[in-house]
């Protein structure tokens, strides 16, 4: 092999190896490259899709605002009895003493569903305490989520969505059905933000928010679904004076 013959054979192996060298940095800037536009179209996606779940939440679900008359010597021993409840939980699915009382309260069978049920049992303790009379009850007497914001809607006086107060009570409704859920307010934050007290409910966000084991203190917002489940809208109280 004579010189120039080797001088070419090395001078093509270099300029293999420099085109191997560049296809792979200019394919590695191109992966990133295109990671890059990846991520960004996921991250549009996602809060447009964010974006259209709140949207439907909002037609499906305008909240609405009643407002009831409340004995504030009622409230005030509705706020004991009620805090009393939080932190027990269930001894069966639905069951134990304490969810067997909530259930007879309004009348519905052992084992059923008892967000609902549970409030009207601390209303009802509270009246026997303070021996007051059943209709001094604000709510109505069942075991329903949605029954009870259907009776408010019905004799309630119907108020902005706006200016919530401890005692108040937030409803849920499903998206597919009349099920809902039904929560009390403890604490107002900003932005919408509320504490509330929950009965059969899970401790935190990723359990089963209305069929879980226990009574807890959530955090809502007033405004936004929770699930499978949309805000309806608020039962709202004017305290009146004792007597």
């Amino acid at each position: 092999m004579t010189t120039e013959e080797i001088d070419e054979f090395v001078q093509s192996s270099i300029d293999k190896k420099e085109f191997k060298r560049t296809m792979k940095i200019e394919t590695e800037e191109y992966l990133k490259e295109y990671s890059k536009k990846i991520l960004r179209a996921f991250i549009i996606g996602a809060i447009i899709l964010i974006g259209f779940v709140f949207s439907i939440s909002y037609l499906l679900f305008a909240q609405e605002c009643y407002v009831l008359p409340i004995r504030s010597d009622l409230q005030k021993e509705f706020f004991t009895i009620i805090q009393s409840q939080m932190g027990l939980r269930e001894t069966g699915n639905n069951r134990g003493q304490h969810v067997d009382n909530y259930n007879k309260s309004t009348g519905v069978a052992f084992g059923s569903p008892y967000c609902a049920s549970a409030p009207y049992w601390c209303y009802s303790e509270a009246v026997k305490k303070l021996k007051l009379a059943t209709s001094d009850i604000p709510i109505r007497r069942t075991g329903l989520a949605n029954g009870a914001f259907d009776a408010a809607k019905q004799k309630g006086t119907k108020s902005q969505y706006q200016d919530f107060s401890k005692g108040d009570h937030l409803i849920y409704k499903s998206f597919n059905s009349n099920s809902g859920h039904f929560t009390t307010i403890k604490e107002v934050g900003k932005n919408g933000n509320v504490t509330t007290w929950e009965f059969n409910t899970s401790p935190n966000r990723t359990g089963n928010q209305r069929e879980g084991d226990g009574n807890f203190e959530k955090q809502r917002n007033i405004y936004h679904p929770t699930g499978r489940m949309g805000v309806r809208g608020i039962i709202k109280f004017n305290k009146q004076s004792a007597g």
